[in-house]
């Protein structure tokens, strides 16, 4: 089976899941998320992977300018 197969799967299995488990099961999960999301533990943890992701990205960033810059030369 491929991924693409696989996914379509998956992701068929999902809807078919979440229909059967309906609106109400559907608003406890947005529920308990909402109450993560807002938990300043998560916002801090959450904001501490942003700023790791930014530097990296920022050294790469760096990386890939400085490669180009000297292949250019």
């Amino acid at each position: 089976m491929g991924f693409k197969t696989g996914l379509l799967i998956g992701a068929a299995a999902g809807y078919v899941l979440g229909a059967k488990a309906g609106r109400e099961r559907y608003q406890q999960i947005m529920d308990g998320w909402g109450r993560i999301t807002g938990d300043p533990r998560f916002q801090d943890i959450a904001s501490r992977g942003k700023a790791v992701v930014d530097l990296a990205a920022e050294r790469v960033k760096g990386a890939v300018e400085e490669r180009l810059d000297g292949d250019e030369t």
